[in-house]
């Protein structure tokens, strides 16, 4: 009767713990330690074009003689004029390289710092990496839920219009955009860039969506909303959204690489971010010069190292994403 007593006591301090999805796709990321590298580097980075910037100026504004609330307010909101051209310190080299130098990583054409540059510009390349994965998020969920849910003459319409979106010649829109921007003031170029890719980028998430909502809609769970008389919205977004979650967010992640190598190109080819505005694509752009490539590698291998290790980053970050929130792995 003893050991009986004991081993109900014992099955009684058993703790039987049930975890939600969201913590067993955590715990499988955190085993994974590629892409959990991948994603502190992407977080540092993240950081330095916010903070980095933000020292600088706030260093600059006391050289101008602003002291305290007015210093701090306007090295918050930076005006890239203040940090213009001085033409008799053009082509410094880095203060590691040449000790009379008074710049870190040197000066470019025009005189300007190249390290406030290449971090405030990461900032413009992260803002539109981040916008257009936003925007290819918001319009391809919603056209791929809407399409697979309703199906019939709503499916066919919606994917109709997204094989003519995908259809459309990216270049040549760009080519002829970047005319059309000549005229658009400089502080909104960024912004327009974003429009463009975002509405071009959607089509291949909306596709993923519409098909996973086509296996989810004839489950039981969705034949119990219509039983319970749940309007439309709350199927859709209530019920069906969350189940297609993951592949959005998976999806989300790697666009944002995926936006910042592509605003990166469309820059270096002049069809992008336009200067004096930085961004790393248009600081590249300066190795097409041959004397630059050969004897200034210190004014365009910083952007060109922060794009590759960018990018790497969010794609290990993705990748890590995929295989933690894969439904078929999570029990």
């Amino acid at each position: 009767m003893a050991e009986i007593k004991n081993e109900k006591t014992d099955l009684l301090k058993i703790e039987t713990k049930v975890e939600g999805p969201w913590i067993v796709a955590w715990k499988r990321f955190k085993k994974n330690k590629v892409s959990l590298a991948g994603g502190i580097l992407f977080v540092l980075i993240f950081l330095s074009v916010w903070i980095i910037p933000f020292v600088i100026d706030f260093q600059l504004q006391g050289d101008l003689g602003y002291t305290g609330v007015e210093r701090f307010g306007n090295a918050m909101s930076i005006n890239i004029g203040e940090h213009g051209f001085d033409l008799t310190n053009s082509r410094q080299k880095p203060s590691f390289i040449d000790s009379e130098s008074e710049h870190f990583l040197g000066t470019d054409d025009q005189g300007r710092d190249i390290l406030f540059r290449v971090f405030f510009g990461g900032r413009m390349s992260m803002n539109i990496g981040f916008l257009v994965a936003f925007m290819t998020m918001f319009l391809g969920s919603t056209i791929g839920i809407l399409a697979g849910y309703h199906g019939g003459i709503v499916d066919d319409l919606l994917m109709r219009f997204t094989e003519i979106v995908a259809s459309l010649p990216f270049l040549p829109i760009m080519m002829t955009l970047s005319f059309i921007m000549r005229w658009v003031p400089q502080e909104q170029t960024m912004f327009v860039v974003v429009i463009v890719i975002g509405i071009i980028s959607w089509t291949g998430l909306a596709r993923l969506v519409r098909g996973q909502v086509l296996s989810l809609r004839e489950l039981e769970f969705m034949q119990a909303t219509e039983i319970l008389g749940l309007s439309t919205t709350s199927r859709l977004f209530r019920h069906l959204l969350p189940n297609v979650l993951t592949y959005i967010i998976v999806s989300t992640t790697l666009g944002i690489g995926g936006a910042i190598l592509l605003e990166a190109g469309l820059s270096f080819l002049g069809l992008g971010v336009t200067p004096p505005a930085p961004s790393w694509g248009n600081m590249v752009q300066a190795a097409r010069t041959g004397v630059i490539l050969q004897s200034f590698p210190h004014m365009w291998v910083p952007p060109g190292l922060l794009i590759i290790l960018t990018v790497v980053s969010v794609n290990l970050l993705g990748e890590g994403l995929r295989d933690a929130l894969d439904p078929k792995e999570i029990r």
